[in-house]
């Protein structure tokens, strides 16, 4: 099957080269992924016995993560820290001392990092300018610490209407000329929950396979994808812990609420992922908005369905397996970088509205 050329953008992909580079300085690693250095009791031996200093630069720039945007550097941390993934620890906005120490260490590791935001777009072939974006920004991010604190206060979470909300919110701005109608891609795939559950299984064993250190960095076979998602592959089983899932049926039960701390978790990963613009632009595969924030939410959708595998195998995940799944999830975007061809093929996929829907009420 020969893909449509419109799918090439002109993208500089050595930006994207370099950014992977970025987290590709690493110890070495034992059978099961853990630092060699790693003491029986989780803590860091280097650091015990000669202090903080003494360890590799990368282990002391852990787990902040820097974002150099037009209007400046933007601070998180990554969800592969215990504290992040528990809300542990001070406030960033407390650390301002340390983070600025933190960000001199980024830029001594990494001088030739720069990404270049002046062709963001809202979809694929319609620009934004950066303030632009900035305005929407602020609206995504109030609408999503609503949600936050929604998840610790009220017995309310994520899925469904408010993440639906905020599409639309982002897809209110599309100018008058460019019809929704056109970000369905028909063209490209059937645009239907069949080959919604093939899309699904590829990202899963793409993003949340069982070996989270195993080297995938890319969808496997991209034309093999596309082939098998237009012919109507049958295949949908997937392995998890070394059992086969039928996808079909799992996907079919009701999930609901996760528990207050899980949907805080998600919460969480959701919001320091749009404040620190690692979602769309040069951010991730040079995404548009909409397939970003797409995207983003595709991850956690993700999530709660690997949950409903587990819970199809009669594992009901607690709070702390949540987290571990949000974890793999973490290490395996840090190192994940996409190709040419993969980033083309998931930017069309994920600008369909339709498709968003019908996946994120998988996962509920």
């Amino acid at each position: 099957m020969e893909l449509p050329v419109r799918l090439f953008r002109s993208v500089d992909f050595d930006i994207i080269k370099a950014k992977s580079q970025t987290f590709q300085f690493t110890l070495e690693k034992r059978a099961d992924g853990r630092c060699i250095f790693l003491s029986e009791q989780n803590r860091c031996a280097l650091h015990e016995q000669f202090g903080a200093e003494a360890k590799p630069s990368m282990c002391q720039l852990f787990p902040y993560t820097f974002t150099e945007a037009p209007d400046g550097f933007y601070a998180s941390v990554s969800f592969a820290s215990t504290g992040a993934l528990f809300n542990q620890g001070r406030l960033l906005s407390e650390q301002r001392e340390h983070l600025t120490s933190r960000l001199a260490l980024f830029k001594k590791l990494f001088p030739k990092l720069k990404l270049d935001w002046s062709g963001i777009q809202l979809v694929d072939g319609v620009s934004m300018r950066w303030s632009q974006y900035l305005l929407m920004e602020r609206d995504i991010c109030r609408a999503l610490a609503e949600n936050m604190r929604d998840a610790l206060s009220q017995d309310k979470y994520l899925w469904s209407a408010q993440l639906l909300n905020l599409s639309e919110y982002i897809l209110s701005h599309l100018p008058e000329q460019t019809a929704r109608t056109d970000l369905e891609r028909k063209e490209l795939i059937p645009n239907n929950q069949s080959s919604d559950l093939q899309f699904v299984r590829y990202l899963m064993a793409l993003y949340l396979p069982d070996n989270v250190f195993e080297s995938t960095n890319d969808i496997p076979a991209v034309r093999e994808f596309l082939e098998g998602m237009v012919s109507g592959d049958s295949q949908l089983s997937f392995e998890i812990d070394g059992q086969d899932v039928d996808l079909a049926e799992a996907f079919a039960q009701s999930l609901g609420m996760l528990g207050r701390d899980s949907e805080h978790l998600l919460a969480r990963y959701l919001y320091s992922r749009v404040f620190s613009k690692l979602y769309f632009g040069p951010g991730l595969g040079h995404f548009s908005l909409v397939s970003g924030y797409h995207h983003l939410v595709l991850l956690l959708v993700l999530v709660r369905l690997k949950i409903k595998c587990l819970q199809w195998l009669g594992k009901r995940p607690d709070a702390f397996h949540v987290a571990e799944i949000v974890r793999s999830l973490e290490r395996k975007l840090t190192a994940f970088q996409h190709t040419r061809e993969s980033s083309s093929v998931l930017q069309v996929l994920l600008e369909s509205p339709s498709r968003f829907r019908r996946l994120i009420e998988l996962a509920v």
